[in-house]
Formats: structure tokens, C-alpha cells, sequence
């Protein structure tokens, strides 16, 4: 990343602050909520299951999509994938600030999972194909790896900090800056990467609800015995038992 003009300065960093960005996003709104938690409950009168599903909402669609996003991203490029991806998550963050109610803010969550699975799986990807020289990619990689991994500890600061000044709503607002400077960027500076041969071949929408069943199967089941640990094996078997004839169906189709 060597340092020339001006101009040519934002053209190096532009990629590498669109591709953190949008990672930063994904990780954050993991823990975000949940130092707000209690206030959405006297907020919007959740039930104890509902703020359990505020967290698992996103989660859940994120965990169980995230392999479709990477195909969509492959099927129908890379850039165009993530830029629709953190629309989505900007606009779902803006749904869920201005909630009126309980059903309003887990749908938004949901759609936030959605927006989230388009954007994470071609972060890295992008990254690796804007820096192409040795060094400049290794510098851009420990700044991706040090975004991503601190979303989840400045997730609980910043949550506990916005709640008590601005208000829980606050903490889903916060989204919407960071997705509109991931569009601009994105939009600017990311590279369009050229669809393969075998990436542009006719996607296969049901074979792919297909593979996501396990996936989203499996996110739920850890979830679920993450909210119970002194659960049984009957809690956690049947998300696998669903999950079996989707996996075989799967195989077959390859096959």
C-alpha cells in the first residue's frame, strides 16, 4: 500500500475501509443488542422468548444462509452481491429503529441475518482481489482480521454506551452510516471479478434450499442448547433428524 497523492491514497484505502466495513457490521450486530436487551423489553413489551429471538433471529438467518450468499455472489458476482447485501442490512437497521412493536423488530433482525449472509461470505474475497501485490495484501488481511475480530468485543461497548445516552434504538440506528459508506465505497472502489465458467452456470435454487436445510437446521439446534445447556439429547436430535434427508437428497442430486 504504498502512499502517493492524495487521491491516490483513498484509491488504496477505499477497498480495504469497504471490505472492513461491511465485516465490522456483520460481527457487531452479533452482541450489539443484547446489553440493550432489557430496555427493548420495557421499550416494546417483549416476553422473555421474544428478547431470545431478537439475538437468534439474526443468528439464525445469517448461520443458514451464509453458504447461498456465497453462491449468489459466485452466480452473480461478487461485488454486486455484497453492495445488495449491505442494503438490505442498512434498511432492515433502519426497520428495526423505528419498530412499533415486538413482531416489527425480529422480522428486521431476520432480514438484517439476510443482508448479513450476502455481505460476509465476499468481504474476504473482494479484499484478496483489490490487493494483488505480496505485501499489500498481507497489511490489508491483518487490518480485515483485526476489524472482524474486534466487531464482537466493541459489539457490547458500544451497545452499552448508546443504550444508556441515546436510547436502544440507537444501537440499531448505528448501522445505517457504516452500510451507506460500505454502498459509497463499495460502489466506488471494489472490483468487479469476472464469473467463471462454472459459476455462471444456471443456478440451482432448489438444490441450494436444499443444502442450506442442514445448515440452518444445525445453527438453530446450537443455538437452542446454548440457551439451555442442562438440555437432554431430545432437545438437540431432532434438528439433526430434519437435517438427514435434506444431507441424502443433497447427495443424490450431486451424485
Amino acid at each position: 500500500m504504498s502512499v502517493g497523492s492524495p487521491s491516490r491514497r483513498v484509491s488504496v484505502w477505499a477497498p480495504l475501509a469497504a471490505t472492513c466495513l461491511g465485516q465490522f457490521m456483520v460481527v457487531l450486530d452479533a452482541t450489539i443488542v443484547n446489553v440493550a436487551l432489557p430496555a427493548m423489553r420495557r421499550g416494546l413489551d417483549l416476553s422473555t422468548s421474544d428478547l431470545q429471538w431478537v439475538v437468534n433471529a439474526y443468528l439464525l438467518t445469517l448461520g443458514g444462509l451464509i453458504l447461498l450468499g456465497g453462491r449468489l455472489g459466485d452466480h452473480f458476482g461478487r461485488k454486486r452481491v455484497y453492495l445488495l447485501g449491505g442494503l438490505i442490512f442498512s434498511a432492515a437497521s433502519l426497520a428495526g429503529g423505528v419498530a412499533p412493536n415486538g413482531a416489527w423488530l425480529l422480522a428486521a433482525r431476520a432480514v438484517q441475518g439476510v443482508g448479513a449472509a450476502l455481505l460476509a461470505p465476499g468481504s474476504l474475497s473482494l479484499l484478496t482481489s483489490a490487493y494483488t501485490e505480496p505485501r499489500a495484501r498481507t497489511r490489508a488481511l491483518a487490518v480485515w482480521g483485526m476489524a472482524s475480530a474486534s466487531g464482537g468485543a466493541l459489539g457490547v461497548l458500544l451497545g452499552g454506551t448508546l443504550t444508556d445516552v441515546l436510547g436502544w434504538r440507537s444501537v440499531l440506528f448505528v448501522n445505517v452510516p457504516l452500510g451507506v459508506l460500505v454502498l459509497v465505497l463499495g460502489g466506488i472502489a471494489l472490483p468487479r471479478i469476472a464469473r467463471t465458467e462454472r459459476s455462471a452456470r444456471r443456478l440451482d435454487v432448489p438444490g441450494e434450499g436444499t443444502r442450506e436445510s442442514p445448515s440452518f437446521c444445525r445453527a438453530r439446534r446450537r443455538r437452542l442448547c446454548e440457551r439451555r445447556e442442562s438440555a437432554s439429547a431430545s432437545v438437540c436430535l431432532p434438528a439433526d433428524r430434519r437435517a438427514i434427508p435434506f444431507r441424502s437428497f443433497d447427495q443424490l442430486r450431486r451424485d
